[in-house]
């Protein structure tokens, strides 16, 4: 048992099973949720259980993000065809997947500011465009003005989801 432990808890293994995540949802999308969302709920229900994570480092980013992702949607920097509501179900699961990594496998870049801030700038769009070319999401034209919309809002975005999912954060927000 604490070998397993061990595994579930390493930042190797949370990368592997974020980018497998990543490649079921935002690749097979609606057609593959019967797979990634129950490995979802058990992987982030045992890092829970493990001690590893308290529910507000899953539940604060996912809901910052899912919350940035609407309000893209809702003003048209871009669309998801195969959906009747802001955003598709697969991308809401993803926002929890990536939770997950923030303080494990992403926790280098959450520990430089300027990094963080880099990361969100480029590297979310980045992603972004790499699930436009994948058929998972449609950008409003002129595409560019779409990708430094979405560099802008995560340069900011990034730096805190970092900062809400960390270890301390509950301490902080009550001294507020």
């Amino acid at each position: 048992m604490h070998q397993l432990q061990l595994t579930v808890l390493s930042k190797p293994f949370n990368l592997i099973l974020f980018n497998l995540l990543w490649a079921g949802l935002v690749i097979g999308r609606d057609s593959l949720l019967n797979y990634t969302i129950p490995i979802l709920v058990i992987y982030i229900a045992l890092l829970i259980f493990a001690g590893s994570k308290k529910i507000y480092q899953i539940l604060i980013p996912a809901s910052l993000g899912i919350i940035v992702d609407c309000t893209f949607a809702f003003s048209g920097v871009f669309t998801f065809s195969e959906t009747f509501i802001l955003i598709p179900i697969w991308l809401i699961a993803l926002w929890f997947a990536f939770s997950s990594t923030l303080t494990l496998s992403l926790s280098y870049i959450g520990n430089n500011k300027i990094i963080a801030i880099a990361a969100g700038a480029f590297l979310m769009p980045l992603n972004y465009a790499i699930g436009a070319r994948l058929g998972a999401v449609e950008f409003a034209e002129p595409y560019i003005v779409s990708l430094l919309s979405i560099g802008v809002v995560w340069m900011i975005g990034l730096p805190t989801l970092f900062f809400v999912s960390h270890q301390n954060f509950e301490e902080i927000f009550h001294k507020i």
